[in-house]
C-alpha cells in the first residue's frame, strides 16, 4: 500500500513538474490567441477562439480578428467557437455574422448561432435578435406582467333565472 501511494504521489508530483517545464496548460496571451486564429489547424483555431472568451468577456482588440476569422472559417467547430466569442463580445458587427448561421442545415451550427445570439443580446439589452428566428427575434427587455380583468356575465336568455354572483376573471397580456 505504501509503495502504491508513493508511485501515485511521485507520478502526480513529477507529472506536475514536467507539465510546467513542457509548457502544458500555460495560459496564452491575447496576442498568442489572436495568432492562433490564423493557424492552419482548425483545432488550434477553435482553442484560440475559446481562449479569447473568458467568461462573459472578450478583449475588445480581439473582436476584429474574430470577425475576420469567422468570415473565412471552413471548419464548423472552429466557426461555432468564433461565433460564440463574437456573441459574448457584444460587438455590433457580430450580429450579422451570427444571424447568417440561423437555420443552418448543421444542427450544431444552428445551436451555436443561437447560443451566440443569446450572449449578444445580454450585452445589447433592448435590441432585437435575428429576423425570422422566434427564439431571439423578440427583445430581451422584461415582459409585462399579465393583467387581470373582471367582466360581468352575459345576461341569461329570456325566461331563465339569473345566477347569483356571476362574474368571471380572465388573464390578458403577453405570455412569458
Amino acid at each position: 500500500m505504501k509503495r502504491l501511494f508513493g508511485v501515485v504521489l511521485g507520478t502526480v508530483l513529477f507529472g506536475g513538474a514536467f507539465g510546467s517545464i513542457a509548457g502544458c496548460g500555460h495560459p496564452r496571451s491575447p496576442a498568442e490567441l489572436e495568432a492562433g486564429l490564423q493557424s492552419p489547424d482548425p483545432v488550434e483555431r477553435r482553442k484560440a477562439a475559446d481562449g479569447l472568451r473568458k467568461g462573459d468577456e472578450v478583449p475588445p482588440e480581439a473582436v476584429g480578428m474574430l470577425g475576420a476569422a469567422a468570415d473565412k472559417e471552413t471548419n464548423p467547430d472552429a466557426l461555432g467557437a468564433e461565433l460564440i466569442a463574437l456573441g459574448v463580445s457584444g460587438a455590433p458587427d457580430a450580429k450579422p455574422r451570427i444571424c447568417k448561421r440561423f437555420g443552418d442545415p448543421d444542427v450544431r451550427m444552428s445551436r451555436w448561432a443561437n447560443h451566440a445570439m443569446q450572449a449578444w443580446l445580454k450585452k445589447n439589452e433592448g435590441q432585437k435578435g435575428c429576423a425570422g428566428d422566434a427564439a431571439t427575434a423578440t427583445t430581451m427587455a422584461p415582459t409585462a406582467a399579465p393583467t387581470a380583468t373582471t367582466t360581468a356575465p352575459a345576461p341569461p336568455p329570456p325566461g331563465q333565472p339569473v345566477q347569483p354572483g356571476g362574474t368571471s376573471t380572465t388573464l390578458t397580456g403577453r405570455s412569458i
